[in-house]
């Protein structure tokens, strides 16, 4: 039994139903849930899963009277679509930071010996954790993304006589529109100084 966390159905979705049909294939059962279940179910229940996948390190914070048990199920983490915090090129810290999470660089990660795994969609990440922490690199491994990374995306070339050019672009701004209400300016503000404050 596995339980998996979309963060944001319309964004994570394809993720969603990669994994599931992957795991089907091999005999498993997904069970899906939300930021709602989450948060206030799956402490409760999470003892009848044998691994737990959730978006982000941000999420081990609903488990905090769980920390002290040692039957903890393994938790797993995958990146889901937020991709973008993941894959800046010129920024070890943004990267380490939105990788590890908050609680991590900050040296108060009570959770980290329960997370089993991170699945990352590329090499960009696992480059940092290797320069940086090669203690626990053996957590990391490089999946791929069943929608844009190159290990999993084909390509097809142009021949050099075609005039037509095609430029093709992947982005993500959940904050315009957070399907909870909240203004966008506020958000991203917000966002923006939280992550900087630590580093610059």
């Amino acid at each position: 039994n596995i339980y998996f966390h979309i963060d944001e159905l319309a964004r994570d979705a394809v993720v969603a139903s990669a994994l599931k049909k992957e795991l089907e294939s091999r005999g498993h059962k997904l069970t899906y849930g939300n930021r709602l279940s989450t948060s206030r179910l799956l402490e409760k229940f999470i003892f009848s899963f044998d691994v737990v996948i959730i978006p982000r390190p941000l999420f081990m914070g609903t488990f905090k009277s769980l920390n002290k048990n040692k039957k903890f199920p393994p938790i797993v983490i995958l990146y889901t679509e937020s991709v973008g915090g993941q894959v800046c090129l010129k920024d070890d810290k943004l990267t380490l930071f939105t990788t590890l999470g908050e609680s991590f660089m900050e040296g108060d990660c009570p959770y980290f010996k329960h997370i089993a795994a991170f699945l990352l969609w590329g090499d960009t990440a696992l480059n940092r954790i290797k320069k940086y922490y090669p203690d626990i690199v053996d957590k990391f491994t490089v999946v791929g993304h069943p929608r844009h990374d190159e290990k999993c995306a084909s390509f097809t070339m142009l021949k050099a006589e075609s005039q037509r050019i095609r430029i093709g672009f992947i982005t993500r701004q959940p904050n315009l529109n957070d399907f909870a209400g909240r203004k966008p300016i506020d958000t991203i503000i917000y966002s923006s100084l939280k992550v900087y404050r630590y580093y610059y």
